[in-house]
């Protein structure tokens, strides 16, 4: 009955003339067959607009699994003819043979025997299978399969002797793909044989093909024993229907039958069983051999050729498994020693190293591997490098396929496949503090998500890349669990009714932590058809690699009954659990639950639903507009009190965002409709006076005016609400060009000027002529002088020329002779001196005239001998008789130390800038000698080392030799050192001190982990902040300091 309706649903949409799928009406004959509804079965069949012939190869192998399960004999030798010719034979062979319906079984083994397009290797893997099952003799298969290999020698001879065309261009190409053709059948060949038990019969079959080979090209037969493929790729591996060849889910979405369990057995068994090689290579082919023989004929024939060719060092890992073969007692001892003393003693390369950690203990064991070192050795080189998946999702294809990868994945692939339980442990752990951090080492928890994982565990086989995973991911979660990290990241892979049950769970236990956590990675993937560039919802979800489970019905329903238990509890309550951000409880209730749970949320919140996201699904846009119709049928009255609530008390905040803008603009709007222009207005400036500083007024305003949106996707204020605010602004800006310089001196300090110029450029050319000094800095680094790009050269609106050189003529005047510097006016200096002494793209001058820039060039060598000098009197006494005047020296020197190249205006340049390197050495090798430092002195100089090591050292680089620099750099260091030695300097939560290099932070951590009793854990963002190195987490081991890496096995 209930295949009956979904045709008729079907034959209603066919009368429509709706589009339909015919994967969709197979599917539903596919299940009715497994269901043993016969009639609905011929009655889709018949709805179907291609032949049986031209379905899914993916759903005729379905329904051929379910017709051999139900004896339908008949249906069962039509798709085995079909698919036979259509899709992969020894997938076909391989589900008959493991059949349990033994008649129908052999029934169907005889038609395959019999079929014409039977192809040779699976005529052979049905043989071989047979044999294996013990329905055939082992000679019936040796005498099939020696009829092949002799037509296979005939073939070649043939190939060889009457191919030859000279006048065809491409002869030789042809010549040498029929070569490598050969060699490649008759190693596997080879090895099939010793495979079976023939292994004499095999070095028989192989030394005549191979004299055959030889005869044929004497003069470079040793070249087609070559491998290009590095190590990655010698053998076949199991390839699955999906693994992306098709769009599998697509196809079977409709199915209701067991096929998974189907589908996850390769589909290549013949390659997997009788043609595993994939490469000519000597040593591979050597290796592959020995596994089913002692013989060592064929080694002694392969090595030569193998010692013939450069050693490529990335192919070892494919020679591990000869390594383990040759060390077992039953293989001949001489060859054996001759084995490890080419590998261990000759070979020794980064690649070599890594590969023997895939070898056995006692292998490592007996040929003294180094295991920490090589183990310490890989560690620094994946995490100064890259570690990715050799799999990505490729847009174009619409699939995740092979992408090619760095050398420490297929190292890590490789050792990871043969190692043992603890290099696989170490392999993990390495994996993931690689994924914890950033580029510079330090700890990044958001750079380690799913589908990293699952791209990553691609490149293993299914079974060990599911063991890599569940073993990855169970070590995230103790990491969550020990509060390192605040989100399990890798458990939002798990299933459907998985994720059910846990909502469910911890509805019923009032536990919710466990629960949220797992909501908070959830993917919310906006309910529209269509993405950016016209691409699929279904497509975009595949790119990202997290599981739509917003998309079902059922999960839904449960997330929405665990929302009514959560909002039981009280508001604080909530707030552990949900803070204002990105992923705010409103975010999953009000475009996702059902009514009864936003009913719940609103008696708490009545606003929340005016966020600062575009609408996710149809039903968020419904439920906004419900809200603003709400918020229309309010009184006055009440509307007044929800007005102060959620605008007069908000606009007064220091800062306010987000949520907050777009509940301001749609009271604004609702405000705007409801009053007169002049009470909206009066209103409006109510709030506003709550500010005392202009500047802020008109900041307010601008974030009112550019709205709550992120990217151009949020919610900003209509055209009547903007007008209002645009007035308002105005009148704001005539109020400040009312006021005296001292008003503007007073009102306008750095913070409020950086803040201003980034709002409102109508006042740019104002206070360049009021207060000038204050605000030419920032307008220069702004890029609010010239515009950009215009031709000619032109000024920004609202400023003058006179007005603009005489402001830059006193500020370079400023810079030529005072002796007190601060950010300003120094990073100005920096500019100066970037732009006439250095290459950097970053050039504030490049859209200026020649008028100004005159200006500038003019006053470069003034600039440059004044800051010299200050920096070299500082450098002589280094002392300094406050902090502020500390500070001013360090502003000084730092812009000093940045000059990349000569500045052509300054005579003697070079020697003079030199001067200032030998000054900082002369001054650092006078602190190493004192046992006593002022510690204002100490954390200026140390703040100088920090910034030339962490910034500068290119520019020192430029006027120092090689050697000298070395010297300099070792005399700093040392320095540094003693200043945190002598001065005490346990961490850098000194206010006075924040450094920047990791080699000194580092430094400073060890020093107060040797000096402490137990650790401080005020100190522990800190620690946590310092970048993953060998050092730091044996010192964390052996203080017992809580480093988010120590507990990971790696650096033992």
């Amino acid at each position: 009955m209930k295949f009956l309706i979904e045709l008729k649903n079907i034959k209603a949409r066919i009368f429509l003339n709706k589009d339909l799928d015919d994967n969709e009406i197979f599917s539903i004959a596919i299940n009715a067959k497994n269901c043993s509804d016969q009639k609905s079965f011929d009655e889709a069949l018949k709805l179907l607009s291609k032949p049986l012939s031209k379905q899914s190869n993916i759903l005729l192998l379905e329904l051929f699994r379910i017709s051999l399960n139900n004896n339908d004999s008949q249906l069962a030798h039509k798709l085995l003819k079909i698919l036979l010719r259509k899709t992969n034979q020894s997938f076909v062979i391989h589900t008959v043979l493991n059949s349990q319906n033994f008649n129908l079984r052999a029934k169907l083994i005889d038609s395959i025997k019999q079929n014409k397009k039977l192809k040779v290797n699976n005529k052979i893997y049905l043989l071989f299978m047979l044999w294996k099952m013990k329905r055939i003799p082992r000679k019936l298969l040796y005498k099939e399969f020696k009829t092949d290999l002799d037509k296979l020698l005939k073939k070649y001879q043939f190939d060889i002797n009457n191919n030859i065309d000279f006048d065809n261009w491409d002869w030789e190409y042809e010549q040498e793909l029929i070569r490598k053709k050969f060699l490649l059948r008759v190693m596997r060949a080879t090895i099939f044989l010793a495979k079976i038990g023939y292994s004499g019969k095999a070095i028989k079959f192989f030394k005549k093909a191979f004299g055959l080979f030889k005869s044929s090209n004497p003069h470079n037969y040793q070249d087609y024993f070559k491998n290009n493929n590095w190590g990655w790729g010698d053998f076949n591996k199991e390839r699955r229907f999906t693994d992306g060849i098709c769009n599998f889910d697509d196809i079977t979405q409709y199915l209701d039958t067991d096929f998974e369990a189907f589908f996850k057995t390769p589909y290549n068994q013949n390659e997997l069983e009788i043609a595993r090689l994939n490469t000519t290579n000597a040593l591979n082919f050597a290796t592959e051999f020995a596994k089913y023989s002692k013989n060592i004929n064929i080694l002694k024939i392969m090595f030569p050729i193998h010692l013939s060719q450069s050693f490529i060092h990335g192919n070892v890992f494919a020679y591990i498994s000869l390594i383990e073969r040759v060390n077992k007692n039953d293989f001949d001892q001489d060859w054996a020693e001759k084995i490890n003393n080419y590998f261990f003693n000759t070979h020794q390369h980064y690649s070599s190293k890594i590969a023997f950690l895939g070898l056995s203990k006692e292998i490592r064991q007996k040929n003294n591997i180094n295991e920490n070192k090589i183990k310490d050795l890989f560690t620094n080189r994946v995490l100064r490098g890259r570690l990715r998946g050799l799999f990505y999702y490729s847009s174009y294809e619409k699939k995740i396929e092979y992408w090619g990868g760095c050398s420490n994945s297929i190292a890590f692939k490789f050792v990871y496949e043969k190692a043992d339980k603890k290099i696989k442990d170490w392999l993990e752990d390495l994996f993931i503090v690689k994924k914890l951090t950033d580029r510079e080492g330090e700890f990044c928890e958001g750079n380690l998500d799913t589908q990293k994982v699952i791209y990553f565990k691609k490149m293993f086989s299914k079974e060990v890349g599911d063991d890599f995973y569940m073993n990855v991911k169970e070590k995230i979660s103790r990491l969550s669990h020990q509060g390192i990290l605040s989100n399990t990241n890798l458990s939002s892979d798990i299933s459907i009714n998985s994720a059910c049950l846990l909502l469910k769970n911890a509805r019923n236990s009032k536990d919710f932590r466990e629960a949220i956590s797992f909501l908070r990675q959830v993917k919310q993937y906006s309910g529209k058809k269509f993405y950016y560039r016209n691409k699929l919802r279904k497509d975009f979800v595949l790119e990202q690699g997290k599981k739509d489970y917003l998309s079902s019905k059922k999960f839904r329903a449960e997330m929405s009954k665990f929302f009514q238990a959560f909002l039981e509890l009280k508001l604080k309550d909530q707030r552990k659990f949900f803070h204002n951000s990105v992923r705010s409880l409103i975010s999953f209730i009000l475009p996702f639950c059902d009514r009864k749970t936003f009913a719940k949320y609103l008696r708490q919140d009545p606003y929340g639903l005016f966020r600062s996201l575009r609408s996710q699904t149809v039903l968020e846009s419904v439920r906004i507009k419900k809200g603003l119709e709400r918020m229309r049928s309010l009184s006055d009255k009440d509307f007044d009190k929800d007005y102060r609530k959620y605008v007069s008390n908000i606009i007064k905040k220091d800062y306010f965002g987000g949520d907050e803008i777009s509940k301001i603009i749609y009271f604004l709007e609702e405000a705007k409709r409801r009053y007169s222009i002049a009470d909206f207005e009066n209103k409006l400036v109510d709030d506003l006076n709550q500010i005392p500083c202009k500047a802020r007024k008109l900041g307010v305003i601008h974030r009112i005016l550019g709205g709550d949106t992120i990217f151009n996707s949020g919610k900003k204020p209509n055209q009547a609400v903007t007008s209002s605010l645009d007035d308002l602004k105005n009148k704001f800006i005539e109020n400040i060009k009312e006021m005296s310089i001292g008003e503007l001196e007073k009102t306008f300090d750095n913070e409020a000027i950086r803040n201003l110029f980034r709002y409102c450029d109508a006042l740019n050319g104002f206070l360049l002529e009021k207060i000038p000094y204050k605000v030419i800095h920032r307008l220069i680094d702004d890029y609010k002088i010239f515009q950009n790009h215009a031709n000619p050269q032109t000024l920004h609106v609202g400023l003058e020329r006179s007005v603009v050189k005489n402001a830059i003529r006193h500020a370079c005047i400023d810079l030529s002779t005072t002796n007190t510097f601060h950010f300003n006016n120094s990073w100005f200096a920096r500019s100066i001196f970037r732009k006439f002494g250095g290459d950097s793209m970053l050039d504030n001058f490049r859209h200026w005239d020649k008028e100004c820039l005159q200006i500038i060039e003019e006053s470069v060598a003034p600039i440059y001998q004044n800051m010299a000098n200050v920096s070299l009197n500082g450098l002589k006494s280094l002392n300094f008789k406050n902090k502020k005047q500390a500070e001013s020296f360090v502003q000084c020197i730092e812009r000093v130390i940045s000059i990349e190249r000569d500045l052509e205006t300054v005579k003697d340049f070079r020697k003079k800038h030199i001067k200032i390197y030998d000054a900082i050495e002369i001054a650092a090798g006078k602190l190493l000698k004192k046992n006593r430092i002022s510690k204002l002195a100490g954390i200026t100089f140390l703040d100088l080392i920090d910034q030339l090591f962490r910034f500068e050292q290119d520019a020192a680089k430029a006027y120092l030799s090689k050697s000298k620099f070395k010297q300099f750099k070792i005399i700093l260091k040392n320095c540094a050192l003693h200043i945190i030695k002598v001065n005490e300097i346990n961490v850098p939560l000194n206010k006075n001190l924040y450094l920047m290099d990791s080699g000194l932070k580092l430094e400073i951590m060890k020093n107060y982990l040797q000096s402490m009793d137990t650790f401080d854990p005020k100190y522990e963002r800190t620690l946590n902040g310092l970048p993953l190195s060998k050092d730091i987490v044996q010192y964390s081991r052996k203080y017992n300091a809580p480093y988010w890496a120590k507990d990971f096995s790696i650096f033992q």
